[in-house]
């Protein structure tokens, strides 16, 4: 990283004295006259020039036993190359030593102690009860002339009066702050009167409206007074007091406490009533060396006398800065551990801060590293507890130059000083504004703007020396370094501290270089920081001029005539701030533009400017052009003719009046109506004929176009050019009215207007509008007031061509109803019309006549009549019933244009709607509606009549008509020969009630007749009345229409006889049923027969006999259908089984019953045993073990045959055990018995279902099992020789018995 060497550049007012310690003033006691010699040195070179100036003042100062020294018109310095120290406080500081002193120096003359230091009371003729007003604050003016009884006011803001008062009495005036705006300048002229009349006093003021300070900053310096030792005390606070009311009258609003701090670590000690400035040596005289005496030297601060101030200040509206170092702290003061890690080394040899390598420091202070987040957390808080004791409202933060460091805890990173400017400023703003305090920082030159401009400090501000630095000092500098400034930090209106005879060995104040340094840096958009409340008694006015640095050595004293410029200048600032920048009022952000104003003077064009720099030279008048949102344009015109040299620290300039001066000053691309109605205005702070007068006065001007430029141009006669003159020329438009109707024609217009974009159009369409509203018009569109108060605009959207402004206000005719009701009167006042327009006469609408606006209703008629006709349709005549009637009725209505007479007529409008409703048909007793008839569509519904939709008013009328026919009858005939006597012939059928067009059902009955039944047209029996009891008759049938007769035949009764075969007990039939006989007439013979057995499915049923409750086997037949049942059950059979010898008859045990009396087709199952003892043998069974078939009819013998089982010989053994006997398999046989069992009644088992197995599953139905009692083995024997079986096995027990002995004696043994 490469880093400039040329950090000489960065230095602020703590430089400056330090600076002016290298060079001793020698101090010469004459009597009571005291010579003062001023050494002053570049800062660079060193080298010293000496300049004497001797002047006396009745102002005391301080003496020393019997010598008595008097104050001169500059007050005597000496200064060296040391910097004074700039300490600071906060919460973190309790270790820091306490360098302010309780008591009051002794070393002070007792006639120091018992004067006082002040600044004579001014009285200007007009003041303000304070320097700047708040939105909604009144403003109260004084009137300091006893001869004034009355006074006429007048409040203005530019050329436009706003508010007037005539012959106000008394001294005092009021302005009411519903006149003002916020953050504007405002010009008040108040015209002084005495008792005759006549005029006393005449003066025009400059006064501010702000809601924020720092969009017009105007900043002010109070500092020690030189007039004691650069103290402020107690005994000065008066005096003080008469400077800031002198300066509140000059509407600073902002002052700069310099040098009223104790250390930079504890600037304003809390409980502290006057501290010394012990770090002010350079002060001292370099030749004094009585301790006591060097103390005298030393500025006192009274810290109640500063709150006293601070508090004044605020009475004025103003704010109040406390000035300290942003990043020092004294050599006295111990540096906390905490900012430690801030402390930082040079890195390159500073005529200020030391050789390369040392601890960057003075011989009072050392430096730390702005950037360090640790010191910034402390002289923050150091500040917030300084501002809190003393009442400030933020900290003016001020630096000693820069110089190529590194921290000593992070060597090997090289930075310098001025880089972490920003970084401090950043975050002292950001923390300072939440507590409610602005911060400023010195921005030397400007050079650091580009950096510091992003950190959103209050103001911007930055002090420059011209010469002494690398900067240009010509007069275009300044406006090149206020436009710097205000383009880097964000728009925002730049304080300059331009030293204007620093170092210049004057004699005297230079008022015009001062006032021409005011104007530029005015004109250019900041404010060059001008004055100071030093209390100094030379200053004739109350109040200083600013001349160097350091702001307490302001030798040169401030005389009336110097004093009444510079008053009015701030009073011309503050009237026109917006001209000068108003970023809301400048356009191009408040930056000149590019076409520029030239000056003729006696002929000749000596007009310079900054795009000519090189031509802004002596002899010239330096011009700015600036423009306007609204198009305007501000040239400021700058004398510098008869000036010696293009400095504005010149100590020596002055400039030479001028007159017949024509500026020629460009208007840019308007319109010609802007530029033929354009007002052109001149204004100086300048005395002209011995009177200020700042107020905008019209001048002669030849307004052209140039068209070699394109542009319009003005020729402006100037009267009189002193130092500076504003031309400013007021571009105004051109408005009118224009009175059209809906289809653009115009009706007329009005006059033309012309005004200022912003102002109001005065002028009232309500005359115009009501004349048309009255000729029958209506309003549609009235662009003049459609948004309140109407104003010029050059930028609106409704300019013509030629550059007016035009607001349509558009008519169109009224279009009225008439109606039956209100029907067109040619002649009269439309009803309820409140413009007062009448009918005109009507012109017939199309396609139809004038007589069509007469005929305006119309009424449809609908009409039921009711009538009866014979069976046949025959014979109709009215019926016994109300015919009904209803009427629909319809209107129209129409408009007329009152304008013309045109007329229209809209389409019907039924008053009762479109539909007539339906009727029910009434029910009329032995008649039904059977049709209807209309001259209309009709619905064919017969429940209701008279309903029809989509009526028009051109309908006809409707007649609709109902029909009534008789209702049929029942007709009842019987079988030929069979008529009872008294018999029914006729029953008419019953009309339904809720219906007229239909019958309700037959409530009557047909009576039973023996042997006949009735029956229908179809020949279907008509129903019983009881279906289990016929004797109670029949019920009569449903008519198929209800006027057409129903037929009904009583005819002889039919019969059948039908022959069942079931099972017992069910309806399951076994065969086919037998019909015997099939209708035929009740009383026929019949006579039935039934099979014994019956075979189904495979299997046999046997007859059981006549089922007793179903019909007789034989008989008669009778009505209906007779069944006879015959009953039938299954064929019962046996099944037995036996165990037989193979090839023999001989059984083994007895034979077994598997099924006893069963339902033939009954399935079983007969199991045999493996092996039967029989006669001391084992039979072993041949063959299956299980026999399985269906039950038949009769006995069924099952034959299981065995054999003897073979038996090994068993081989000898102690063990072997008794071995059990085992019977031989049977061999099977089956032998079919049926006859010799078929009577044993044995019990059947019921199988339905044949052929099924035993197993059941969930889908089959299983036939059961009959399964035999089969014997356990030893328990049964067969029957054949069953003694001689038991005695042998007898014997075998004894034998096996014998045999166990013998073995259990062997084993005895």
């Amino acid at each position: 990283m490469k880093f400039s060497n040329n950090f000489s550049q960065e230095k602020g007012h703590g430089y400056f004295r330090k600076r002016n310690k290298v060079l001793v003033s020698m101090i010469t006691v004459f009597g009571s006259l005291m010579l003062s010699s001023v050494a002053m040195a570049d800062e660079v070179a060193s080298t010293t020039t000496l300049s004497t100036n001797v002047t006396t003042s009745s102002q005391p100062a301080t003496s020393t036993e019997t010598t008595s020294t008097e104050t001169t018109s500059e007050q005597p310095t000496t200064t060296t190359s040391e910097e004074n120290p700039k300490t600071s406080s906060s919460e973190e500081t309790s270790s820091l030593p306490q360098t302010a002193s309780a008591t009051e120096p002794t070393t002070r003359s007792t006639s120091a102690a018992t004067s006082t230091y002040n600044t004579p009371k001014i009285q200007n003729d007009v003041t303000f009860n304070k320097a700047t007003y708040k939105s909604g604050e009144d403003v109260s003016i004084s009137i300091n002339n006893p001869d004034v009884t009355s006074s006429d006011l007048t409040v203005s803001h530019l050329d436009k009066v706003i508010y007037e008062l005539k012959n106000a009495p008394g001294n005092s005036l009021v302005i009411p702050n519903s006149v003002f705006s916020p953050n504007s300048g405002y010009l008040i002229d108040v015209i002084g009167k005495n008792a005759d009349g006549k005029q006393e006093l005449h003066k025009v003021a400059g006064l501010s409206v702000e809601d924020d300070w720092t969009v017009y900053p105007r900043y002010g310096v109070v500092a020690g007074s030189k007039d004691n030792h650069n103290s402020i005390t107690k005994e000065q606070v008066e005096g003080y007091k008469n400077s800031i009311d002198q300066l509140a009258n000059m509407h600073i609003n902002n002052y700069f406490f310099y040098d009223v701090y104790n250390t930079p670590a504890n600037p304003f000690p809390a409980n502290v009533e006057r501290f010394t400035q012990d770090w002010a040596t350079f002060l001292i005289p370099k030749d004094e060396t009585d301790p006591e005496k060097r103390k005298t030297y030393l500025p006192v601060i009274d810290t109640e006398a500063v709150k006293e101030l601070v508090s004044h200040v605020h009475s004025t509206g103003a704010k109040a800065m406390l000035y300290n170092m942003i990043y020092a702290v004294s050599l006295d003061e111990k540096i906390p551990d905490q900012v430690k890690s801030a402390i930082v080394r040079n890195l390159q040899d500073h005529f200020n801060f030391g050789k390369t390598g040392d601890v960057t420091a003075t011989d009072i202070q050392q430096f730390l590293d702005p950037g360090d987040p640790n010191w910034q957390n402390f002289i923050i808080n150091v500040m917030l507890k300084a501002m809190k004791e003393g009442g400030f409202d933020g900290w003016q933060g001020d630096t000693m130059g820069t110089n190529l460091v590194e921290k000593v805890n992070e060597p090997g990173k090289a930075f310098s000083l001025s880089e972490n400017y920003p970084k401090l400023a950043a975050a002292a703003t950001e923390a300072l504004k939440k507590e409610g305090y602005d911060f400023m920082i010195n921005d030397i030159s400007t050079g650091d703007a580009d950096r510091l401009g992003k950190t959103n400090v209050s103001a911007p501000y930055a002090e420059v020396w011209g010469d002494s630095i690398a900067y240009d000092s010509t007069y275009q500098a300044l406006t090149r370094l206020t436009e710097r400034m205000r383009d880097l930090y964000n728009g925002k209106s730049p304080i300059i501290a331009a030293y204007t005879h620093r170092e210049k060995n004057a004699t005297k104040l230079s008022k015009d270089n001062e006032l021409l340094t005011d104007a530029i840096i005015a004109a250019s958009g900041g404010y060059h920081m001008t004055t100071a409340a030093l209390n100094t008694s030379q200053d004739e006015k109350g109040f200083g001029v600013i001349q160097a640095e350091w702001y307490l050595n302001q030798n040169l004293p401030v005389n009336a005539d110097f004093a009444n410029a510079e008053f009015n200048y701030q009073e011309f600032i503050v009237a026109y701030q917006e001209l000068l920048r108003g970023r809301e009022t400048l356009a191009h952000d408040t930056r000149r533009i590019g076409d520029n104003t030239n000056v003729l003077v006696d002929g000749n064009f000596i007009g310079s400017n900054l795009d000519n720099s090189d031509g802004v030279q002596p002899g010239t008048v330096y011009t700015i052009t600036k423009e306007t949102n609204t198009g305007d344009r501000i040239a400021h015109l700058i004398n510098l003719v008869g000036i010696t040299e293009n400095k504005w620290n010149s100590a020596v300039n002055s400039t030479t009046k001028l007159s017949n001066i024509q500026a020629f000053v460009p208007l840019g691309r308007i319109s010609k109506d802007q530029a033929e109605h354009a007002n052109i205005y001149w204004a100086t702070p300048d005395a002209v004929e011995g009177k200020y007068n700042i107020q905008l006065r019209e001048t002669s001007a030849n307004v052209y176009y140039d068209s070699g430029a394109g542009q319009w141009m003005a020729a402006i006669d100037v009267p009189s050019l002193d130092v500076w003159d504003m031309l400013y020329v007021k571009l105004n438009e051109v408005a009118r009215v224009l009175y059209q109707d809906e289809n653009g024609k115009e009706l007329e217009r009005s006059s033309d207007f012309v005004g200022h974009t912003g102002e109001k159009i005065d002028y009232s369409t309500k005359d115009t509008i009501a004349k048309y509203l009255k000729q029958g018009y209506k309003l549609v569109e009235n662009e003049f007031d459609k948004n309140g108060p109407v104003k010029f605009d050059r930028d609106a959207s409704n300019i013509n061509g030629d550059g007016v402004q035009e607001f349509i206000v558009r008519f169109t005719p009224k279009i009225v109803d008439f109606s039956e009701t209100q029907p067109i009167q040619v002649g009269q006042v439309v009803p309820e019309d409140t413009d007062g327009s009448v009918y005109p006469t009507p012109k017939a609408p199309n396609g139809k006549s004038i007589s069509d606006l007469n005929h305006l209703s119309e009424k449809v008629t609908r009409t039921i009549t009711y009538v009866t006709e014979d069976k046949n349709g025959n014979n109709r005549q009215e019926a016994d019933i109300v015919s009904k009637t209803d009427s629909l009725n319809f209107s129209r209505k129409g408009t007329i244009n009152l304008v013309t007479g045109e007329t229209t007529l809209e389409d019907w409008v039924s008053k009762d709607g479109t539909t007539f409703a339906d009727y029910e048909n009434p029910v009329k007793n032995g008649y039904v509606v059977v049709s209807k008839e209309s001259n209309a569509t009709i619905s064919p519904d017969l429940n209701k009549s008279g309903g029809h939709t989509g009526i028009l008013a051109e309908s006809d009328d409707i007649s609709d008509i109902v029909v009534y026919r008789p209702v049929g009858v029942y007709t009842i005939s019987y079988a030929s020969g069979k008529e009872p006597s008294n018999a029914i012939k006729e029953i008419p059928y019953l009309n339904d009630s809720s219906n007229p067009t239909a019958i309700s059902a037959p409530t009557a009955t047909l009576p039973y007749i023996e042997g006949l039944e009735p029956k229908d047209a179809r020949g279907q029996v008509l129903n019983l009345v009881d279906p289990l009891d016929e004797t109670k008759g029949y019920l009569l049938p449903s008519p198929d229409s209800p006027t057409a007769d129903t037929t009904i035949t009583y005819a002889i009764t039919k019969g059948s006889v039908r022959v069942r075969f079931l099972t017992e007990g069910s309806d399951t039939d076994l065969q086919e049923a037998q019909d015997l006989v099939t209708e035929v007439d009740s009383g026929t013979k019949y006579t039935s027969e039934a099979p014994t057995e019956i075979t189904k499915d495979g299997r046999i049923y046997h007859l059981v006999g006549h089922r007793a409750d179903s019909a007789d086997p034989s008989g008669t037949v009778t009505k209906g259908m007779k069944t006879v049942i015959y009953d039938y059950k299954l064929a019962t059979g046996t099944v037995i089984a036996r165990f037989v010898i193979q090839d023999t008859s001989t059984e083994l045990q007895p034979e077994l019953a598997v099924a006893t009396n069963v339902d033939n087709g009954t399935h079983y199952v007969a199991s045999a045993p493996d092996e039967i003892s029989y006669d001391g043998h084992i039979y072993e069974r041949i063959g299956a073990a299980d026999q399985t078939g269906k039950v038949e009819v009769g006995t069924t013998i099952l034959i299981f045959a065995y054999k003897v089982k073979e038996i090994p010989t068993p081989q000898p053994s102690q063990e072997t055990e008794k071995e059990e006997t085992v019977s031989p398999l049977p061999s099977v046989t089956k032998v079919n018995t049926t006859d010799a069992h078929e009577e044993k009644g044995s019990p059947l088992l019921t199988n339905k279902e044949e052929e099924k197995p035993l197993e059941t599953t969930s889908q089959t139905e299983e036939l059961p099992e009959v399964v035999p009692n089969t014997t356990q083995e030893g328990t049964h024997l067969p029957a054949t020789g069953e003694e001689t079986s038991q005695l042998a096995l007898l014997g075998l027990g004894i034998l096996a018995g014998l045999a166990s002995l013998i073995s259990y004696k062997k084993k005895q043994e």
